[in-house]
């Protein structure tokens, strides 16, 4: 039996399975959020404590050493392929009945809620590592303090600024669009970073809010619309606005980093359908 692979030739694309589009998404996404863990980590500092966000940050670093930086990436593994995942199965089954865009919007919605005690565990472990140093050790004290409802703690935030997010995305984008911009990778770069800049600006005061809900015990129990007061009364207008400028930068690199990242997955997929095109068993 003898085994032929074919070099050097030019490689017909073959078309992507959907379970191989869901790994190259995948691959896509958490690619990207482990090379911006620090940001992470410093956009949350900021947003706990303000403008001693960075020299609090700095002491743990040089106590804790650099792992500081990438804390909670666990719930990113976790969370991201079984959100993913689920995502896409119930777009897949209400796309039947609606609207795309309404069906993306709703599964959208409910894998948020379905994986929000992931997101409040990792807000934990970022923001205070030698606490909160492990998933189950987190999920445990969570438990403990708050029950159930501590793992719901920040989810009104994010269900109330989820509309107006998509609705400054798509509004955004639409007016960008009508502007005679030449279409190229670079361009759709640019677009696609200053919708979700748009976006981002109008609804962070709602992710400061969940943020500080989690992670602030200066806070804790306290509904959102007391925790924005509260920031505003102690940290004036741009408090309600810390971290932003890491937000902005997360926000571009991530955009460079999930193209190229699906693109190499994906480049990698195909190849590997070539291959297995142009075995011939004799």
């Amino acid at each position: 039996m003898k085994i032929k692979f074919s070099f050097g030739q030019k490689q017909k694309k073959d078309n992507l399975s959907p379970v191989q589009m869901l790994v190259s998404g995948f691959f896509g996404v958490i690619g990207p959020k482990c090379l911006i863990a620090p940001l992470d980590t410093i956009r949350v500092s900021k947003i706990l404590h303000g403008n001693q966000g960075n020299s609090i940050l700095w002491d743990e670093i040089r106590t804790q050493g650099f792992p500081r930086l990438f804390s909670g990436i666990a719930c990113d593994v976790i969370r991201i392929p079984n959100q993913t995942i689920f995502r896409y199965l119930l777009f897949d089954e209400l796309r039947a009945y609606m609207n795309s865009g309404v069906a993306d919007m709703i599964a959208a919605t409910a894998a948020s809620i379905t994986f929000h005690p992931i997101d409040v565990i990792h807000t934990l472990m970022v923001s205070d590592p030698v606490k909160y140093p492990t998933v189950s050790k987190t999920a445990s004290l969570v438990w403990q303090r708050d029950g159930i409802k501590g793992f719901l703690c920040g989810l009104h935030p994010t269900l109330i600024g989820y509309l107006p997010y998509r609705g400054v995305s798509l509004s955004s984008q639409f007016l960008l669009r009508k502007f005679p911009i030449k279409k190229s990778p670079v361009s759709d770069f640019l677009i696609h970073g200053t919708v979700l800049t748009c976006a981002q600006f109008a609804t962070y005061p709602f992710d400061l809010a969940r943020k500080r809900m989690i992670a602030d015990e200066s806070v804790h129990g306290m509904n959102y619309i007391d925790v924005i007061k509260d920031t505003y009364k102690k940290r004036g207008f741009t408090g309600v606005y810390s971290g932003f400028g890491v937000t902005m930068a997360r926000i571009y690199a991530f955009t460079y980093l999930q193209h190229k990242c699906t693109s190499l997955a994906q480049s990698f997929l195909y190849n590997f359908n070539y291959l297995l095109r142009k075995h011939k068993f004799d």
